[in-house]
């Protein structure tokens, strides 16, 4: 099941240009990401819970728990955010004058194609389908006594309604039943001290994807790595397909933010893209959506969808639909600056293109 619907990228403008023109992103292997106990956490943590529920019946021995603990993990990870707008994703993952790109994945239902590379490009690149899913924040030490049962049950229930990686079958298996739990769900439970990043994840594990495919090196997926901070982090390429579905993008806070804001709008007016083409309606209802949401920073009375939808007609094609909503939003900047209205600044950069992507810039404060 895919409960998903808009989630947030953050990133650098130069990984955003190959995301958006090749429809490509970068899975980290979750050992080398920021969090030193990314994968450690989610082993212990529910091991502790599953063996609670099992108790009697079935459990994570020592010997399996150490052995899972030493290895290293065939478990890569692309991060998405469901908050807008987050200094700390802004500080950790975009740096200077980075973009927030959000994706709409509602209509993926049971899952979109990803394609990763293997070894030899001959043998062609292995499909999968899936979807981001949420994370789970859990540290017993950490966490208030009432909160962690409440997070705890949480799991459980979710696995029953098949809201997680996990078939809901295997809750009734003693025997294998905790063992999938516990290594497949483990990748998605954090620690609860970054809970502000309101975290899902589109996981990629290597023991599944090269499950029944011939002991051949030119079968096997391909390994690639980037440093950072001279560390070889190792790397899945993975590339939907079609393109990601971005609809907004955002430029984060940076001393040169106007900048980067300029020269997005001319990237995303001239470059040659790969991302989904939009229909009429869907491109309507993106401009709707981001007015609906700028409604909210106001304490009533406002209805910025409704007062541009009365200005639209029966537009052809994207670029009239564009050219409506940006001068809506200009006109109404100046009605505001007029009536001195404050809240006009959130219109300064505020710009729709062809394509239907509506850009825009971050109030946060440039602070790092």
């Amino acid at each position: 099941m895919n409960d998903t619907k808009e989630l947030y990228y953050y990133t650098s403008s130069d990984t955003m240009r190959f995301i958006l023109t090749k429809g490509d992103i970068f899975a980290t292997n979750l050992k080398y990401m920021n969090d030193g106990e990314e994968y450690t956490n989610g082993l212990s943590e529910l091991r502790a819970v599953l063996n609670e529920i099992y108790k009697g019946k079935g459990e994570i021995e020592e010997a399996a728990y150490e052995d899972a603990i030493n290895r290293q993990p065939k478990v890569y990870s692309i991060s998405f955010s469901r908050e807008r707008d987050l200094l700390s994703q802004w500080s950790m993952y975009a740096k200077e004058s980075g973009v927030s790109l959000l994706m709409d994945f509602s209509k993926d239902k049971d899952g979109a194609v990803y394609e990763i590379p293997r070894n030899d490009k001959r043998a062609g690149a292995k499909e999968v389908k899936t979807v981001p899913r949420r994370v789970y924040y859990l540290t017993r030490q950490a966490m208030k006594e009432g909160e962690y049962r409440r997070v705890s049950q949480e799991i459980i229930e979710d696995i029953g309604k098949e809201k997680t990686v996990v078939r809901k079958a295997v809750l009734d298996d003693i025997h294998d039943g905790i063992d999938v739990i516990w290594r497949e769900l483990a990748p998605y439970v954090k620690r609860q001290e970054f809970f502000q990043e309101a975290e899902y994840r589109m996981i990629f594990t290597l023991n599944s994807l090269e499950a029944g495919d011939a002991k051949r090196d030119d079968s096997s997926i391909r390994i690639d790595y980037r440093v950072q901070d001279s560390v070889l982090k190792p790397y899945l390429d993975i590339t939907r397909k079609g393109g990601w579905p971005v609809k907004e993008i955002m430029v984060g806070p940076g001393f040169n933010q106007k900048t980067v804001y300029d020269s997005v709008m001319h990237f995303m007016e001239n470059a040659r893209l790969c991302i989904p083409g939009y229909s009429l309606k869907e491109i309507k209802e993106n401009g709707f959506s981001f007015l609906k949401r700028l409604n909210k920073r106001f304490d009533g009375g406002v209805c910025l969808e409704a007062e541009w939808k009365r200005t639209l007609g029966r537009e052809k094609k994207g670029a009239d639909i564009a050219d409506s909503f940006n001068r809506f939003i200009a006109e109404k900047r100046k009605e505001w600056d007029r009536q001195g209205i404050f809240q006009g600044k959130l219109l300064a950069n505020v710009y729709m293109t062809d394509r239907g992507i509506i850009l825009s810039m971050s109030e946060t404060p440039y602070i790092y």
